[in-house]
C-alpha cells in the first residue's frame, strides 16, 4: 500500500497541489498537516504508525518529511527495518527497490537539503539584520501613536486613574501593553532630563 504524507509551514499556506500530484502517484491514504517542520507533527506520527511492513511512504519533498540529517537517518533506518519503502517524487527517490545506489543517492540528497536549508536561514537573518541597521522594526505595529502614549502617560501621571486595568481599556490596550509603553516613556523622559 502506498500512504502519502503531505505538508505545508502554515495555515494560510495550500497543500492541494501535493495531495494531487500523492494521488496521481498512487497513494491509497494520504495524512495532511498544516504545521511548521520545527514543531511536533501529530499527522506524520499518525502516518507513520500506519505504516506496515511492505508499504510505501510517499512525500512530494525531503524537507515534508524531516528537519535534519540527523532525523531523516534515524527515519530511514526505521523505514528500512520495518521494510518499509519511501517515494520522493521531486527527488526521484525511491528506496523501495532497496539498491545501494537509491540509499546513497536518498542521503546525499538528505545532506544537500539540509545545507540548503541552513543557507537560506542564514540569508534570512542576514536580512533581518541589514533591516533592522536601516531602521526597520519588526513585529505588531504599535496600537497607540507616540502622542497619545505621551498622553496616556501624563494623565496616568496625573492621577488619572487608580487603576492600570480601567486606564488600559480606555486607551484600548492589553495590561501588559500599558505597563511596556509606560515603562519605556518613563525611560525615555530619564533620558531627555
Amino acid at each position: 500500500m502506498k500512504i502519502g504524507y503531505a505538508r505545508v509551514s502554515t495555515k494560510s499556506q495550500d497543500y492541494m497541489g501535493q495531495i494531487e500530484r500523492l494521488e496521481a502517484s498512487g497513494c491509497e491514504k494520504i495524512y495532511r498537516e498544516k504545521a511548521s517542520g520545527a514543531i511536533k507533527r501529530p499527522e506524520l506520527d499518525n502516518c507513520l504508525k500506519a505504516l506496515r511492513k511492505g508499504d510505501t511512504l510517499v512525500i512530494t519533498k525531503l524537507d515534508r518529511l524531516f528537519r535534519s540529517v540527523k532525523e531523516l537517518s534515524i527515519l530511514s533506518e526505521k523505514l528500512q527495518a520495518d521494510d518499509i519503502g519511501l517515494i520522493v517524487i521531486d527527488q526521484q527517490i525511491d528506496t523501495s527497490s532497496n539498491s545501494l545506489s537509491a540509499r546513497l543517492n536518498f542521503h546525499l540528497i538528505s545532506t544537500l537539503a539540509e545545507f540548503e536549508r541552513g543557507l537560506m536561514l542564514e540569508r534570512l537573518e542576514e536580512g533581518r539584520e541589514r533591516a533592522r541597521i536601516k531602521g526597520v522594526r519588526f513585529g505588531a505595529k504599535p496600537k497607540l501613536k507616540p502622542e497619545a502614549v505621551k498622553r496616556m502617560v501624563s494623565e496616568y501621571e496625573a492621577g488619572g486613574s487608580r487603576y492600570p486595568d480601567e486606564f488600559a481599556r480606555k486607551f484600548g490596550i492589553s495590561r501588559s501593553q500599558f505597563f511596556a509603553l509606560l515603562k519605556k516613556e518613563r525611560e525615555a523622559l530619564k533620558t531627555t532630563v
